[in-house]
Order: structure tokens, then C-alpha cells, then sequence
């Protein structure tokens, strides 16, 4: 059934621009017991009120020419007779990490018990959502923030324009996600603030709540906690007003919901981060912005910001008025519907709460498809991916998401042959390795699931990245680093060295490059012998050997006893952890060479690998599990464990915390779920096609996972 055979593309006539919002309205009657479902596609986002109450709000993160649509079930939120419906849309007109610019407009269908009530058309009643400023809102690395004026007049709606989109939808690919109840907050600090002149300038809002000089209030009393304590929570400031903080105790993605009372209008910045080592929230971080300014009435108002979830653990106020009383302000946990019956147990209680930290670190990145982190990206990347993919068949048993992510990667292929960075997302650089990495993950959903039709049809549709590889390899068997700076990024790891050497020219090899093009040649020549393409899969297996031996005769420093990363003015340079472990993944370190290796990667003297890339060493080290299984156990009990005893409830981008990358650390990152993938395929022996359990590395371990279609 065509959903939206009669539904047209629209938007508001006066709304059009960068950063704008507008209100769509239709009637509905409800009787007791019908079936009321909402089709809707929007750019940029959706979200849906019924008689002035929120509901729900989405819109899958898709493409122009995979332009996506949600099923709402309105049934619960109608009332017997008539009702109104407002479809509220955020056009956010800028391209970032997580979308892409596409067309105003708004489509959609309403059904009762199956038959079309409503349906988006010239004649649906608009308008613009005056109250929200399109210029000088701020933005961070996910987009453009919100300025609202909550006592602004609102025009009349008037018919809508129809406008222009793709004819063909597709349904959402994955499970809707889901609104939770929101979790207590605890004032931890109030005061009154200052506001620093020089920090406003008209551009940046979340300056001002950063600059502000605060005068803590001299707290005697018991924590206060909201939704606890009886009425709410009154603040007083001197100066420019009232400043509060409040922890939610864990981190926590979902939408902002503040009730407030103010005895006169006033101007709230409402700030968010994860970490408070400041004696604030990082509202401003380098030109990047963690506050929504609203302007209140007097009163008692709700204000819920559904157009965009927030990660943090914390939450900041500064009010312009001299008096407050703050009724609720926490988080509406936004959640992607999980299986969580797989568990893990041992002997270690150390383990076993690493187990569920990690667990509950990929759920908080997990949403429309994989996110790096929460905070400060929500971005797709491939190789961020692999470890939440892997990792999330045994705490999951996920195969859906994993599959909706894959599908979408890959539909940012370019024309030069390789995805862009992130999916979706607007022109960027790609990273080459990462596009390597991607076979690899297609290779280990065919592993868990069995689903070859998808694997194999997903195969062909990224075979131009396969050619691209292959129409580089030198006569050396070796592929150079791509040089075209503007579109490519040659990054492996935060690490010195790997970071990204595009800016040194090109020409050049490096170790790690050769090695992630050799492993996703294997992995692909095997997905296209289970497809009975005996023919590519052989070409595939031989072109990764040429490089495995080209990469040994290269980089292997015999007086070293190990790889480089690569040559630097004539001189082997960078010996890490990451670029000798990927040598054993992919095969190029000879049997007899491979002891030898393996003890140079154990010894603490190369570059240790990051979070995100221990996975590589710890399935180099475990090629040796009676020699290294215990100091796999260890590393992971030493570098998580300290996370945990800094207070973690979720694991971090790097080991340097929130200092990282000039104190923009991200303190929950879904590729430091790597324990979870150790303990089921090495302490289990948990793994397709293998049985290779070793209990002993951690006693009374036990743990049970089940994938599902």
C-alpha cells in the first residue's frame, strides 16, 4: 500500500531559509479503540503535538535519494470526538557530521483503521514558528543550535506550498526509537552570576553561560533533587541572576525538559556537557556551542526542545532574573528498543561491571544508526562502527541496526570511489582506511547473520571502493597514501604518527594503509566465494597476499624487530602498537617473524594503540592466547578499569578523558565497547565458525548472546 499516494511535499509560505521552523495542522475524530497511524518524512526533523501536548518527534537521518519515512501509532495520545494535530518541522538548512542540506518540506499521511483522514497537501494550514530566530544561534559539530522567543506573537496559518521532493519513500529500516521516563536531577551548585560583556557576541550564546563570573551560594542543606523536591526548587541571584547546575547521575541522551516559574520574562540559557571539571558546563568549546537560549514568559512554563537530542550528564542554568523556581529540568531518555537477555558473568567483579558499562556505552550510541558519541558528533564513521557493530551481537544480538547502518554507509559512495566520511553528511573528506574497514564489517554481519542476500547485493554496490584500491596498487604491490588533501584524510588512529598525514603530501606508504586495503580484500574475497564468485573472491585472496609481502619487505626494521609506520626523510618512522597488530591481522608478518612481533607489541615499547584500535592488538595477541591471553585480561582490567574508578558511567574517546583533543574529550564513545568482543570470542569462545574458548584467562566466566533476524 502507498501511503502517500495523495500526500504532497509542502511547506509554510513565509518559512522558507536557513534554520527555520513551521507548524502544519489537521483535524482528527477518534472513537475508542481505532487504529491512528501517521506516515511522515521531513527535512530536517519532525515532531508531532496532539491537542497542544508533546508526543513524539524523529525523522530517520537519510539522503536525497533515500529519503526515509516513520509510522507513528497516535492511538494513545487521542481523545473521544475531535482532535488537533500539529506536525512541528525544523528545517535546519546546513550541512553537517550527521546530515545532509535537502529540500524544505514536509509529507504526510494519516490514517484511521487503515483508511487515509488526512494527508500533507496545498490546502493543510501552516506557519512559520516566528518564535525562533534563524540567525546567530550557534552551532557545534552536530549543527545549528536554537534561539526561542516563548513570548513572541505567532501569525495565523494560512495554506501551505507545495513544494518539490522524491515521488519514491522508503520505511524507516530500523525500530522507531523511544521516549523513557526522565531520570532525577540533583542540584550539585546554585549561585548567582555575572555576566562577562565582552563574551556576547550576538554569535555564540554558549559564551555567555561559559564566561560568567559565578558566586556560589553558601549550601548547608540536604541535596536537592527534582522531581523530589515538593514544588520544585527556588533559586535567587544577585546581578544578573540565578545559576544552577545539576547532575543526572549518568550519562544520558535524550531531549532537554525544563518547567519553570519566573515572576517576570526573562532570557534562560539552558547548557549541557559532560563534564563539570570547570565548575560549569563546557557550553563553549572553540567555536562550539552547548546552549539553547529561551526567552520564558512570567509564570509556570514547560519547554521541551524536540528537534535535537542532548548527551551529557549535566545540566546548567543561568536566568536572567533575580528569583526562580525550577518545578523540572533533566533529560527525556531517547532509546533505540534493545534485546538485553545476553549477560556475562565471572569471577571478577571488576569485569563484570566493565561488561555492563560498556553495554550500556553502546546503547547510549545508538539511535538512527551508530553514532560515534552523543555529546559532541552523533556521527556515523566505519571504523567507530565495526567495534559497536561487533560488540553489539553479544550484548544485543543486533542484526537489524547493524544492517540499516551498512545500507546507509554505503549510499554516500562518491564518484571518485570511496564514502564519504560519515553517513549521512554533507561533502567531506573520506578516510581511506576507514572505507577499507567496511568490508570487513560486511564480512562479520554475513558471520553473525547469515544473511547473504543482503551481504552480497551490499557487496556489489560497494565494489567501486574495491577498484579503487586495486587501481592503486604500485608495481612494488604497494598503495601510496591518497594525496588530494580536500577530499581525503589518510587517518588511522589518534596516535602520533596516525593521525592524519595527508598535509605531508603524497606519494608516500604507510604500513597501516596497506594493511586495512589487505584485510578488507580478504574479507571481501570470502563474502564472493559464499556468493559463488570463485573467480573474484581468488583475484581478491592473491591481490591481499601481493600486498602482505610487500608490506613485510617494506616496513619490517630487522634491527627493531618490528614494523614502522612509514619513512620520514628517509628514515623508518612511528613504531606503534596499532601498525604491527594490523601487520598480524591482515597476514603479512611471516610464522617463523610472528613470535617476535607479538613480543614486540606486548612490550611497552611502541606507540600503544588507542581505545578504539586495541581490538587489532588484542586479536594480534590473541593468535598466542597461552603466552598472551593474561596480559590482554590485564590491559583491559588497567586502561577500563581506570575509567571506572575516575567515575565513568560510560566509557570514554581516549584514555586522556575530557582533557582530550584541547579539553573537548568525549566521555561516552561507542568504539570503547571492545571488552564485550575480548570476553564473548576470547573468554567464551564465542564466535561463528570457531570454538576457541579459554575460561581460564577469567574464572567462572559464563555468558550467552543470541542473534536475531
Amino acid at each position: 500500500m502507498d501511503h502517500f499516494e495523495n500526500a504532497r511535499w509542502i511547506w509554510a509560505k513565509d518559512a522558507f531559509g536557513e534554520n527555520v521552523y513551521a507548524d502544519f495542522f489537521f483535524d482528527a475524530e477518534y472513537r475508542p479503540k481505532d487504529d491512528c497511524r501517521l506516515y511522515i518524512s521531513a527535512d530536517h526533523r519532525w515532531a508531532v503535538y496532539v491537542n497542544g501536548v508533546f508526543f513524539d518527534c524523529g525523522q530517520y537521518s537519510d539522503l536525497p535519494h533515500f529519503k526515509v519515512y516513520d509510522e507513528i501509532d497516535l492511538s494513545g495520545a487521542m481523545k473521544e470526538g475531535k482532535n488537533v494535530v500539529t506536525v512541528s518541522c525544523w528545517h535546519e538548512g546546513v550541512g553537517t557530521s550527521c546530515s545532509v542540506v535537502k529540500p524544505h518540506g514536509v509529507r504526510f499521511a494519516f490514517e484511521i483503521n487503515g483508511r487515509t483522514a488526512a494527508v500533507s497537501d496545498g490546502s493543510t494550514l501552516s506557519r512559520r514558528d516566528t518564535r525562533y530566530r534563524s540567525e546567530n544561534a550557534g552551532k557545534n559539530q552536530i549543527g545549528l543550535n536554537s534561539v526561542c522567543d516563548l513570548t513572541a506573537p505567532l501569525p495565523e496559518p494560512e495554506p501551505s506550498v507545495e513544494t518539490e521532493g522524491p515521488e519514491k519513500l522508503y520505511p524507516r529500516p530500523n525500530l522507531n526509537l523511544e521516549l523513557r521516563d526522565c531520570p532525577p536531577a540533583k542540584l550539585v551548585l546554585e549561585g548567582s552570576f555575572t555576566a562577562d560583556p565582552d563574551a556576547d557576541d550576538g554569535k555564540n550564546p554558549g559564551k555567555i553561560p561559559y564566561f560568567a563570573f559565578v558566586k556560589p551560594h553558601d549550601r548547608k542543606a540536604s541535596p536537592k533533587i527534582l522531581p523530589d523536591a515538593a514544588g520544585g526548587i527556588e533559586l535567587t541571584g544577585e546581578k544578573d541572576g540565578c545559576f544552577a547546575l545539576f547532575d543526572l547521575g549518568a550519562e544520558t541522551v535524550g531531549l532537554i525538559k525544563l518547567i519553570i516559574e519566573l515572576p517576570q520574562a526573562a532570557d534562560v540559557y539552558m547548557s549541557w556537557g559532560e563534564h563539570m571539571e570547570d565548575g560549569r558546563v563546557r557550553s563553549w568549546l572553540g567555536g562550539r556551542n552547548f546552549t539553547r537560549v529561551v526567552r520564558f514568559p512570567a509564570g509556570v512554563t514547560e519547554y521541551i526542545y524536540p528537534f535535537r537530542r542532548a548527551g551529557l550528564r549535566y545540566l546548567q542554568l543561568n536566568v536572567f532574573a533575580p528569583s526562580c523556581k525550577v518545578i523540572e529540568y533533566s533529560v527525556i531518555p531517547t532509546e533505540y528498543p534493545l534485546d538485553r537477555s545476553s549477560f556475562f558473568t565471572c569471577g571478577d567483579s571488576l569485569h563484570e561491571r566493565i561488561f555492563k558499562v560498556a553495554r550500556r556505552t553502546l546503547e547510549l550510541c545508538m539511535h538512527e544508526h551508530y553514532e560515534d558519541c552523543p555529546w559532541r558528533e552523533q556521527a556515523l564513521y566505519a571504523m567507530d562502527s565495526r567495534n559497536q557493530m561487533l560488540c553489539g551481537y553479544y550484548a544485543f544480538g543486533e542484526t537489524r541496526f547493524v544492517r540499516a547502518s551498512l545500507e546507509l554507509m554505503i549510499k554516500t559512495l562518491r564518484d571518485d570511489g570511496l564514502m564519504e566520511m560519515t553517513a549521512p553528511s554533507s561533502p567531506s573528506r573520506s578516510i581511506p582506511s576507514f572505507n577499507a574497514i567496511y568490508f570487513v564489517s560486511l564480512y562479520e554481519y554475513y558471520l553473525f547473520s547469515g544473511d547473504g542476500e543482503f551481504a552480497f547485493r551490499t557487496l556489489d554496490e560497494a565494489s567501486p571502493i574495491l577498484k579503487n584500491f586495486e587501481s592503486r596498487m604500485g608495481a612494488d604491490g604497494l598503495i601510496p597514501v591518497f594525496g588530494d588533501a580536500a577530499r581525503c584524510w589518510n587517518y588511522y588512529e589518534w596516535q602520533t604518527g596516525l593521525g592524519g598525514s595527508s598535509r605531508e603530501g603524497s606519494g608516500y606508504c604507510d604500513a597501516p594503509l596497506n594493511a586495512f586495503v589487505s584485510a578488507a580484500f580478504r574479507a571481501a574475497a570470502k563474502l564472493y566465494l559464499a556468493a559463488g564468485n570463485a573467480k573474484r573472491a581468488e583475484e581478491l585472496e592473491k591481490k591481499s597476499k601481493i600486498i602482505n609481502a610487500a608490506l613485510w619487505n617494506a616496513f619490517f626494521v630487522e634491527e627493531k624487530g618490528c614494523l614502522c609506520t612509514r619513512y620520514k626523510e628517509g628514515e623508518p618512522a612511528y613504531f606503534a602498537q596499532l601498525t604491527n597488530a594490523l601487520a598480524v591481522y591482515c597476514g603479512a608478518v611471516p610464522e617463523d617473524r610472528l613470535e617476535g612481533v607479538l613480543e614486540k607489541i606486548a612490550s611497552g615499547a611502541l606507540l600503544p594503540a588507542t581505545l578504539s584500535h586495541s581490538i587489532f592488538v588484542y586479536d594480534a595477541l590473541m593468535t598466542r592466547p597461552e603466552k598472551y591471553g593474561k596480559y590482554v585480561i590485564d590491559d583491559i582490567s588497567r586502561r577500563w578499569g581506570r575509567m571506572l574508578y575516575a567515575g565513568a558511567t560510560s566509557f570514554w574517546e581516549t584514555e586522556e578523558g575530557a582533557d582530550a583533543f584541547s579539553f573537548a574529550g568525549s566521555l561516552c564513545h561507542g568504539w570503547s565497547a571492545v571488552p564485550i568482543y575480548v570476553y564473548f570470542r576470547y573468554v567464551l569462545g564465542l564466535y561463528p565458525g570457531e570454538n576457541r574458548a579459554h575460561p581460564e584467562l577469567l574464572d567462572g566466566a559464563r555468558g550467552h548472546y543470541e542473534v536475531k533476524a
